[in-house]
């Protein structure tokens, strides 16, 4: 691509944290990487943090997970329950993922999140000024054009539309969502619950 005649100069790579070792590749070509970071500040402050404690602490966060403490977590304004760590990070396969992918994001140029100052003001200055690239906001990253009035939204819209205002709860866990018998039985609680 690089030595194709009539092709455009390319001047770095943009990787998603699926891709971090991308990395090595654009190192081959001296170019820069720039991570998108389709999650929230917050949340990569969060994963920052567990990644702190299993490598630079040398803490076992999985052993962690299971205490009745709470942590601290630079870019959330409350203590976590170690309890509340996402199930992901109670299994080791994920884990090693978490570790891998935030050491690459290390030797990115920049972090580009989904984010807006306003929104998470907290969370954008809780990132260290050393051993991490810097962060940049750039959201809200969203899609307005692309999708509405396909016919699968118009069925969903129909659907919505057959329901009473304020009837219809929505539930996204993201592509990652989780859970074990008890979060989902107390999902469902709290569901049936509200009425």
């Amino acid at each position: 691509m690089i030595n194709k005649p009539g092709s455009g100069r390319v001047v770095g790579f943009v990787v998603d944290i699926f891709c971090t070792g991308m990395i090595d590749v654009a190192n081959e070509f001296k170019l820069p990487t720039y991570v998108f970071y389709a999650s929230n500040a917050a949340n990569l402050g969060f994963n920052l943090c567990i990644e702190t404690l299993c490598v630079e602490l040398k803490q076992d966060a999985i052993e962690k997970s299971n205490l009745e403490r709470e942590i601290v977590v630079p870019s959330f304004v409350n203590l976590v329950p170690m309890k509340a760590f996402p199930v992901e990070y109670q299994q080791q396969d994920a884990l090693d993922f978490l570790i891998s992918f935030s050491g690459k994001m290390r030797e990115a140029k920049v972090v580009l999140v989904n984010t807006f100052l306003e929104l998470e003001t907290l969370a954008v200055k809780s990132f260290p000024d050393t051993n991490f690239p810097p962060v940049y906001r750039v959201g809200p990253a969203l899609n307005l054009e692309g999708v509405a009035g396909k016919a699968d939204d118009m069925d969903a819209i129909s659907w919505l539309d057959g329901h009473p205002p304020l009837s219809v709860v929505v539930l996204c866990f993201g592509s990652a969502g989780n859970f074990n018998e008890v979060q989902v039985k107390e999902t469902a609680l709290g569901l049936k619950r509200s009425g």
